[in-house]
């Protein structure tokens, strides 16, 4: 119903039906259809908001690679996503696009999904990367930034003058609040956001 709608140019309900859908197919642990789910959610958002669709997209591959194999219907309906990710790149130039799809592939299942939600900010959007930078302390943004410069736990520490334990458990919160698994996710966050 959620294409349909998508398709018939009714985008507020194609989102609240992708939002549902979700819900549903989470509940009975339907990672693919959640994949499919997501990807339509960022044709939504592809006329209004270009960089949380790009990101979405991006979010809907890593579903797809790490939770589902359902190739039949990955394939049938990527001729679409094909045609919106080339309005995105037209729209967005193909750099931003880039961006906004990585940070989409690097955000775990939990993420993409309270992105569709509108419940997370665009991890990879020009205002979302501001919101995101937000959510975190001024000390937080001070830890990603070194992490981002290469600085170990210890070496953070003894620059800020705090204890390793301290570092270790800022790196934790912003692994948590952004949604991200590694450093080199953070490195790559600092990177891109400062360039923008």
């Amino acid at each position: 119903m959620g294409i349909l709608r998508w398709h018939q140019g009714d985008i507020a309900a194609a989102e609240a039906l992708m939002s549902e859908a979700i819900e549903l197919y989470r509940a009975f642990d339907y990672p693919g259809m959640v994949a499919v789910c997501i990807e339509v959610s960022g044709w939504c958002a592809a006329g209004t908001d270009p960089d949380r669709a790009a990101t979405l997209l991006g979010s809907a591959q890593t579903v797809w690679h790490q939770h589902s194999h359902m190739t039949l219907a990955q394939a049938a309906i990527n001729p679409v996503t094909t045609t919106v990710e080339e309005k995105l790149r037209a729209e967005l130039g193909a750099e931003a696009f880039e961006k906004s799809y990585a940070m989409g592939r690097e955000s775990t299942l939990e993420v993409a999904v309270q992105l569709v939600s509108g419940r997370t900010p665009a991890t990879a959007g020009r205002s979302g990367s501001a919101s995101l930078r937000a959510s975190l302390t001024r000390r937080e943004n001070e830890v990603a930034t070194l992490v981002a410069d290469g600085l170990t736990n210890k070496e953070i520490a003894t620059k800020l003058t705090i204890s390793p334990r301290t570092v270790d458990a800022h790196v934790d919160h912003i692994l948590t609040k952004l949604g991200f698994r590694s450093r080199t996710q953070i490195a790559r966050w600092v990177s891109a956001d400062e360039s923008r």
